[in-house]
């Protein structure tokens, strides 16, 4: 028998700021952001069949980070 399901309530990617042009003017950096997911993951007792609700940038990651 297979496993009930599993659960991943969220994982995190942090992306430090860069700069979008060679100049390295502060006008052209891109401030670091924050990315937060989420999934649910039920595994059926037949192995070929997986249903997954995820949500993706759940804090809106457009924020700036300091």
């Amino acid at each position: 028998m297979a496993a009930a399901g599993s659960l991943r309530l969220a994982d995190a990617d942090y992306q430090s700021s860069y700069y979008v042009s060679a100049f390295n003017r502060p006008q052209d950096r891109s401030p670091g952001r924050v990315y937060v997911n989420s999934a649910i993951i039920w595994k059926t007792p037949n192995a070929q069949i997986d249903v997954v609700v995820s949500a993706r940038n759940i804090l809106n990651a457009s924020k700036q980070v300091a």
